[in-house]
């Protein structure tokens, strides 16, 4: 090995630099996602909503199923990822909401129909369907707060929030944003005569850690902490004036191929809950295409139509 003080990097000390990096995670995860049927992009790059500026994540898989067997029509599950090798374990601190169901809008959906008519008015598909029984999202605990650990300058160890998966979160939230808007952007109305067909996207945000796991929870007996291979943390922030919330999944890559599993099962269990009610989401859908054509004049765009009806009706609870 050369010396240290060498300006010319040796072979073994390549080998050790990029294997502390997330760049090797990234790529065995891209392998798993493939290996699942997912079509993945690497290193995609996005416009941020919030300051306009090129941003790039690591992982995007999407993953298309017909939502109605042998017709047209897609629901995909979407997975947007970031990779990191942390060094030292990432702690998550545990809390259980009063009501988990609560948090069951963190479900984040994006096409047609993200609201169904029901009784007169617009409901919010999640509602419709009760994702609160269909997605682990919905399901306690959740944390709200992680950290992990550095040196200080008397040698003691230092809890605090690591850069780079503040960084990692911040990304996620806002690559989901940017794909939401994506996907409808795409979306066309039908034309007349044309039918219109299910277009459904569910997102899930998620942190690969190639690094330790623990979850923290205070007891009367002190701080437990425990091992494990999945957290969900809430993100919660405040965006154009609104609080807003965005829940991401966090697992150690060894868990990723369990997690895409349960990631099928979410997806396969919607599909059967949008069969049974095909009839609705049908009346559904051609009501959202009327309503788009009855407002051509007051330039109500499309996408405002799919995500509630127009300005006059809105999705409610």
């Amino acid at each position: 090995m050369k010396n240290r003080e060498s300006q010319e990097i040796s072979l073994d000390e390549m080998r050790e630099a990029i294997n502390r990096s997330g760049y090797l995670i990234e790529q065995r995860t891209k392998t798993v996602l493939e290996k699942q049927a997912y079509y993945v992009e690497t290193n995609r790059s996005y416009p941020d909503l919030e300051t306009g500026k090129s941003r790039e994540f690591d992982i995007f898989g999407t993953k298309l199923i017909r939502a109605f067997r042998g017709e047209p029509g897609a629901l995909a599950s979407i997975v947007i990822c970031e990779c990191v090798n942390n060094s030292q374990p990432a702690v998550f601190i545990g809390s259980d909401p009063p009501f988990t169901l609560m948090f069951h809008e963190q479900v984040k959906t994006s096409g047609i129909p993200v609201v169904v008519w029901d009784h007169g008015g617009y409901l919010s598909l999640v509602d419709f369907f009760r994702f609160e029984t269909l997605f682990h999202q919905c399901k306690s605990p959740l944390a709200k707060q992680y950290c992990s650990f550095s040196r200080n300058k008397d040698g003691g160890w230092l809890a605090k929030h690591p850069d780079e998966q503040h960084e990692s979160f911040a990304g996620l939230v806002a690559a989901v944003d940017s794909a939401i808007c994506e996907h409808y952007e795409n979306l066309e109305p039908p034309r007349p005569g044309e039918t219109v067909a299910v277009n459904l996207q569910i997102y899930y945000p998620l942190l690969v850690l190639g690094g330790d796991l623990y979850t923290a929870r205070q007891t009367r007996h002190g701080l437990n902490l425990r091992p494990t291979n999945h957290v969900q943390y809430l993100r919660q922030f405040w965006s154009g004036g609104h609080p807003k919330a965005c829940q991401i999944d966090v697992i150690q890559e060894s868990y990723l191929r369990a997690y895409l599993k349960l990631v099928d099962t979410e997806i396969q269990k919607l599909r059967r809950r949008l069969a049974r009610r095909r009839e609705v989401l049908t009346v559904s859908m051609d009501r959202l295409v009327a309503e788009y054509r009855g407002n051509s004049a007051k330039r109500v765009s499309w996408r405002e139509i799919l995500q509630g009806g127009g300005p006059q009706e809105r999705p409610h609870s």
